[in-house]
């Protein structure tokens, strides 16, 4: 709001820079806690595309061990090796899928932060709305004043020329 000589200043001008300084730091939140709760995403997905490209590693072994098994290949000794691989592939299966489960956790916990921000903004926009509807209506009605007080001395000064014109 300018400053017009004469007119009484918005009392609340500093409730207006607060509450637009709430709305831009709201703004800055929400766009770090999108760009984390994207992140985490990212993270959740390359979790998914390991413990997948684990599982289809697993099976493409398992099955060429198989066919090894079924031609009559494999020796006891392989045999004992299959299944020593296949318990560390277990722990390893068990570990990514730890993993994953973390990233999922992480990334719903960045979900319901960014939720709280964009909550947070909303609140902070819908504050700096009312005082900006408020200020608004402040310098309508100063406007008014003023225009009703530039009319009445107008007729003032109307109303003295045609008594003065009378003497």
């Amino acid at each position: 709001m300018t400053a017009v000589p004469g007119r009484k200043k918005y009392p609340l001008e500093s409730l207006v820079r607060h509450r637009d300084d709430r709305v831009q730091s709201g703004s800055r939140a929400l766009g770090e806690r999108t760009r984390e709760a994207q992140a985490a995403t990212e993270r959740r997905e390359t979790a998914e595309r390991e413990r997948s490209r684990h599982e289809e590693a697993v099976q493409r072994t398992e099955g060429d061990e198989a066919r090894r098994l079924d031609r009559g290949d494999a020796r006891a000794s392989d045999l004992q090796q299959m299944t020593a691989w296949g318990v560390a592939q277990e722990r390893i299966a068990q570990a990514l899928d730890e993993h994953l489960g973390a990233a999922a956790d992480t990334e719903e916990q960045a979900r319901v932060e960014q939720s709280r921000a964009r909550t947070a903004l909303a609140e902070a926009r819908a504050a700096a709305d009312v005082i900006h509807r408020h200020r608004e209506a402040f310098v309508r009605s100063a406007d008014k004043a003023e225009q009703d007080a530039a009319e009445e001395e107008s007729a003032d000064v109307h109303a003295g020329r045609r008594s003065g014109s009378k003497r």
